[in-house]
């Protein structure tokens, strides 16, 4: 959960190679007349925890415990598990300033951001960027601001499926971290590796 080595791009941090292959991708968007701009890049374990404890309170509101988790992790990933802790993944959105900008609608036919959806979608493989979260599911919604750094991510995934289990995660002041950590590997599975094919490949057993 060490910050990666990386740079700054306009305030967002980033795993240098995903910098500069941001920066490119920008630059060629611009070229097209369209604007793409990062809110949101690396995350540390304490900002992580801090988004999922805050939602968790908020859910706890108007849900009992375990449907609380089960909101929560709809948009979010449990700390120590994000995908933002490696700075490979970005959430992108328009030059236009609107409250809540990270909202599906916002990137559908009819939304603010629907034009920059359309040009990521057909070019931003060109750059090894891919949308992370592509099939609604009872679990995960489709996420579509969220892109990933795919040569770069892929390492990642690698090194955290090998290295990161439950008992890592435990005694960090994560609320409700018994619903996921009693469970750990179902989550790996239906929330980590339920992702777009382009950024996740089998790891072949060694058992």
């Amino acid at each position: 959960m060490e910050k990666p080595y990386g740079r700054e791009v306009n305030g967002i941090f980033l795993e240098k190679e995903t910098a500069d292959s941001f920066e490119k991708m920008k630059e060629t968007a611009l070229k097209d007349g369209i604007e793409i701009i990062a809110v949101s890049g690396y995350r540390s374990f304490e900002r992580q925890r801090e988004i999922w404890n805050k939602k968790v309170e908020e859910f706890l509101k108007k849900a009992n415990e375990e449907k609380a988790v089960r909101l929560v992790l709809r948009y979010s990933a449990f700390p120590g598990t994000s995908r933002h802790g490696w700075g490979t993944d970005i959430d992108i959105t328009g030059k236009e300033k609107i409250p809540n900008p990270l909202e599906n609608k916002n990137y559908r036919e009819g939304g603010i951001y629907y034009d920059i959806y359309k040009w990521l979608k057909k070019n931003a493989g060109k750059f090894g960027f891919y949308q992370v979260y592509v099939v609604n599911s009872e679990l995960r919604e489709i996420e579509e601001w969220h892109w990933s750094y795919a040569p770069r991510a892929r390492e990642f995934l690698k090194c955290f499926l090998e290295m990161v289990n439950a008992s890592f995660l435990k005694g960090r002041d994560i609320k409700l971290s018994n619903y996921v950590l009693n469970s750990f590997e179902e989550y790996i599975k239906n929330y980590m590796l339920k992702i777009n094919s382009y950024l996740y490949q089998p790891i072949p057993s060694t058992r």
